[in-house]
């Protein structure tokens, strides 16, 4: 298992590899975003670089991670659920030691 070490121990993606053929079985719409390596390659990647790519794989980390359904406004800001779930967890941690959480 792949660590992340920069990510909060807390954070469910820290030891947790992405499991892609199982998200696209549950969210189709996954399947459109992933494009050749290079033109004529069998090989695919997830297409990192698109606006919709992002929003649509948000939407499945957050129903599949969270149990919420989620959406986006047109044109706002897409977050990376992964990255933003450490934020969420030094705030926890930051409440926890001011004695508030």
């Amino acid at each position: 298992t792949r660590r992340h070490r920069h990510m909060h121990p807390r954070n469910v993606y820290r030891d947790r590899p992405m499991d892609w053929e199982g998200m696209m079985a549950r969210h189709p719409a996954l399947e459109a975003h992933w494009k050749p390596v290079r033109p004529g390659s069998d090989r695919k990647k997830f297409d990192w670089n698109s606006y919709e790519a992002t929003v649509a794989l948000a939407k499945a980390l957050f129903l599949d991670d969270f149990g919420v359904q989620w959406n986006l406004p047109e044109g706002h800001l897409c977050p990376s659920l992964p990255n933003r779930t450490n934020y969420v967890h030094w705030i926890e941690d930051l409440l926890q030691l001011a004695g508030i959480w």
